[in-house]
């Protein structure tokens, strides 16, 4: 049987404790602003420009029935209808991510009301529905891809 105990020679040596660290060496969460990166500081502004110019476009919109969690929706029928995969009804309602089942079932219906998606069928089967975004997102998402294009311009 062989011992398992390791051998004092062959301990690793203790590592240094945080409470031991030398003054001169600032953490990173105690960088002074005006040490920030030049290229970090030009992506925050890029960002916040961005930000901006994307309220200005969700403004236009109709507020009071399209809220964050339906633009949220919107987006994950746009994209899987972009990679030629249009979603089901069936299986937005499985989006458990953006919302529960009842939710999302509000949310297509407002998208609807707003004409923002549409349901259409494919092919000779009737039973199932599929979400695609009508002219009108299509519109929206233009004018998103505008304001990234903006906000990283100036």
């Amino acid at each position: 049987m062989q011992n398992t105990q390791a051998k004092p020679s062959q301990a690793k040596p203790s590592q240094a404790k945080p409470s031991q660290a030398k003054p001169s060496q600032a953490k990173p969460s105690q960088a002074k602003p005006s040490q920030a990166k030049p290229s970090a500081m030009r992506n925050n502004a890029a960002y916040l420009r961005f930000v901006a110019l994307a309220h200005a476009v969700t403004a236009q919109l109709d507020a009071e029935t399209i809220d964050s969690t339906a633009l949220r929706l919107l987006e994950a029928i746009a994209v899987a209808a972009a990679q030629s995969n249009a979603l089901t009804v069936t299986q937005a309602m499985q989006l458990s991510a953006i919302a529960s089942p009842a939710t999302i079932h509000r949310k297509l219906r407002a998208l609807d009301d707003q004409q923002l998606i549409k349901f259409i069928y494919m092919g000779k089967d009737r039973r199932t529905k599929y979400l695609v975004a009508t002219e009108k997102a299509n519109k929206y998402f233009n004018e998103m891809g505008n304001a990234v294009a903006q906000a990283l311009a100036s």
